[in-house]
């Protein structure tokens, strides 16, 4: 269904006073548990995607920035023991080729994050889904601190240059933030291209 017309008109009001300042919209998050247990579930997040999109191009967002879940289904940012099963990945695969084929017709490209608790969690895995699906639209936001576990301060430099020659050429957006004492993590992002 399409965007209900009180939101369009919030949207153009949004890309409108972005632009007379100008700020650019860069990306629009459109995140939901790709790896969720629960296929129901799954299949409602589908059709809320679809407004995301439309939301994306009305807004003027090149970019919809995706994480791809968790088997928690409480809370998709929580490692849960299956995030590495083949069933999770096969989910999570299936919902990623739904989003890609959605968001073609709109001519907009999607950037996965790899975050530590989730099925994409590092660069490897990510490396691993675009050669799977080999999707010219589907890119990578790279975000520096969920590759780099506080006690792999040390490593941070070949673990940044590792996950730059995975993912280099696919980087579509990248974070800029750091991890404080307690491993806390806060950020800000930054257009790579």
């Amino acid at each position: 269904p399409p965007v209900p017309e009180t939101a369009v008109e919030g949207l153009e009001a949004v890309r409108e006073q972005a632009a007379a300042v100008g700020v650019v919209i860069s990306a629009l998050s459109g995140t939901w548990n790709m790896a969720h247990p629960n296929l129901a579930y799954r299949a409602t997040m589908r059709g809320r995607f679809e407004w995301v999109l439309q939301a994306a191009q009305i807004l003027g967002a090149p970019i919809v920035t995706l994480c791809t879940g968790s088997r928690d289904a409480g809370n998709m940012w929580a490692h849960h023991g299956q995030n590495t099963s083949a069933a999770a990945w096969a989910d999570m695969a299936d919902e990623l080729s739904h989003a890609l084929d959605r968001a073609a017709p709109y001519g907009l490209r999607l950037g996965i994050e790899p975050e530590p608790a989730n099925v994409i969690c590092d660069a490897a895995a990510a490396r691993r889904i675009l050669d799977q699906l080999q999707a010219p639209h589907l890119g990578i936001v790279l975000d520096a601190a969920n590759l780099i576990a506080p006690e792999q301060a040390a490593n941070q430099q070949a673990i940044l240059d590792h996950a730059l020659d995975l993912l280099g050429g696919n980087l579509l957006l990248a974070h800029a933030k750091d991890h404080d004492a307690f491993g806390d993590r806060k950020s800000t992002r930054l257009n790579s291209s």
